[in-house]
């Protein structure tokens, strides 16, 4: 069912990270349709979409579909959450969630949608990511949260030890991918 260019940047950067015998991770996709579902869940096709609702129709949509508490039993296993969300389904998971101080979150998200982001209990970082971002990047920026997700699969490929980090100080993850977009700039620049 999602096909986007975010959508399958995250199922190739999950297919980095499951090929890590170390890491655990998992994936659920929030659907405006079926609410809180896994990946490979088989679902009838949909048109709907939070993005497209008024903000008290999208809420009480996502009451309906119990967004929020599947949300927050679905983080509980996790030390270490990336987000990867636009404004609308943001709004949909109705934050804060129940977190321990003992997790860290990492959310990908547009300038303003940062504003739909209280502090949690868990750590936290946001990147905030917009048409500066996007150039800055060299990627499109309908699927640049799926880049960044990929980019940061690869690091963690490449040395597993850094998810330490990233739980201890979340931010250390954004300033990694700052080195990304430095790494395109010089790319593109080159001979």
């Amino acid at each position: 069912m999602y096909t986007g260019a975010q959508h399958r940047q995250i199922v190739k950067g999950m297919v980095l990270l499951r090929a890590q015998q170390d890491v655990n991770s998992e994936m659920k996709i929030i659907s405006a349709g079926y609410g809180l579902i896994d990946p490979d869940c088989v679902i009838a096709p949909y048109n709907v979409t939070f993005n497209e609702m008024k903000s008290r129709d999208a809420a009480a949509w996502s009451r309906k579909l119990q967004i929020h508490e599947h949300l927050n039993q679905a983080i509980q296993a996790f030390d270490l959450v990336v987000f990867l969300l636009g404004e609308g389904y943001l709004r949909s998971a109705h934050f804060p969630l129940e977190s321990r101080t003992d997790q860290s979150f990492l959310f990908l998200a547009s300038a303003g949608s940062a504003k739909w982001l209280p502090q949690h209990a868990a750590k936290q970082a946001v990147m905030c990511l917009g048409n500066p971002e996007a150039r800055r990047f060299r990627y499109g920026l309908v699927g640049l949260k799926g880049f960044l997700f990929v980019q940061l699969a690869r690091t963690v490929v490449q040395d597993p030890a850094v998810l330490q980090a990233w739980f201890d100080d979340p931010q250390k993850a954004i300033d990694g991918l700052d080195k990304v977009a430095k790494a395109a700039v010089s790319q593109t620049s080159s001979p």
